[in-house]
Parts: C-alpha cells; sequence; structure tokens
C-alpha cells in the first residue's frame, strides 16, 4: 500500500512505567466521580502516569470529599519492598493533596496488615504531580490495599473554601 504525499503522518509517544501492579486486577472500594472517573480502576495500575496535569483529566480518578480505596491483586505471592501512589495537587480547582497515603498487605485477601503508612509528598518539578511512598523491608503480599485520604473541607480563605475538596489519584507503583 502506498502512502498519500498529501496525508499527514501522525506520530504519537506514550511512556508506560511498568512495575508488578501494571495491568493487574484491581478492585476499587470507593468509586470516583462520575466526572473524573477515566477507564475506572484500571486508570491505576495502566502504567500511564499523568505528566500534562489537567490537560489529561482522563488519567486521573477524582474523589469529592471521599477517600481513594482499593484493592491490587498481583496474581500470586511476591516479595514487595515499595508502594507509590501518584497523586496531583491544584488548590485553585479545589484539588488539594491526599493527608495520607496507608498500605496494607495480605497473602490471601482476608487478614490485612498495615505496611506502613505516610503523609509525606514528594512533587515534581511541576508542583502539582506528586508522589506519595511506603517503604519497607521486603515483604510477601499478594493483595495490595491502598487507601489515599481526602483532605476533607477545604479552608476559609482558600478557593472553594468551606466545600469539600477534590481528591485526584493517577497511578499505583507496586515494587
Amino acid at each position: 500500500m502506498l502512502l498519500d504525499p498529501n496525508y499527514p503522518i501522525v506520530s504519537l509517544n506514550q511512556t508506560f512505567h511498568f512495575n508488578k501492579a501494571t495491568g493487574k486486577k484491581i478492585t476499587l472500594t470507593t468509586q470516583p466521580s462520575r466526572l473524573y472517573q477515566g477507564d475506572g480502576a484500571f486508570t491505576l495500575v495502566n502504567g500511564v502516569q499523568n505528566e500534562k496535569g489537567l490537560a489529561k483529566p482522563k488519567e486521573f480518578l477524582g474523589f469529592n470529599g471521599t477517600d481513594c480505596e482499593a484493592i491490587i491483586d498481583l496474581g500470586n505471592v511476591q516479595q514487595i519492598s515499595d508502594v507509590t501512589a501518584h497523586v496531583f495537587e491544584e488548590t485553585s480547582s479545589w484539588i488539594w493533596r491526599p493527608k495520607y497515603f496507608q498500605v496494607l498487605i495480605s497473602p490471601d485477601d482476608n487478614v490485612y496488615t498495615e505496611m506502613g503508612m505516610t503523609d509525606v509528598i514528594q512533587f515534581n518539578e511541576t508542583k502539582s504531580n506528586g508522589s506519595m511512598t511506603v517503604q519497607q523491608k521486603s515483604v510477601a503480599a499478594r493483595y495490595i490495599k491502598i487507601k489515599l485520604g481526602n483532605y476533607g473541607v477545604i479552608p476559609e480563605g482558600s478557593p472553594g473554601g468551606g466545600q469539600k475538596s477534590w481528591l485526584f489519584v493517577d497511578e499505583i507503583e507496586v515494587n
């Protein structure tokens, strides 16, 4: 087949970040807002990290006034040492960072133990995209339960003051 020289060739580039959770089964315990539901739960394990902020809102799950809770099934028991949640903050748009990131692990999806919890966030150079990581010495787990706590009510004096804040989650990495 010959290409028509008048037909423009379009090139698309997409970077994927592979880890133990990429493409795995994921179940949301709390559902996102219908306004920001991306591609459903799979948005959190599709290997695509949002690098464009609100220009690519389909790469986020948005929770209005509610926490984000999900369970990832790695398929078998594996050794893991860190779990990272990629999140977004733009307070002028009522989107606030999570209050905390908690990780629980289980070999059987029945009994969970806490792997760790953090309220520390590392922002990239844009100061909007950030990540929160729970690290531990190597532990065995098949199921990873993550909880990201919604910031809550926006402080008075801020855009949206007195209203429920949004929580935007982009990707969960397990290594």
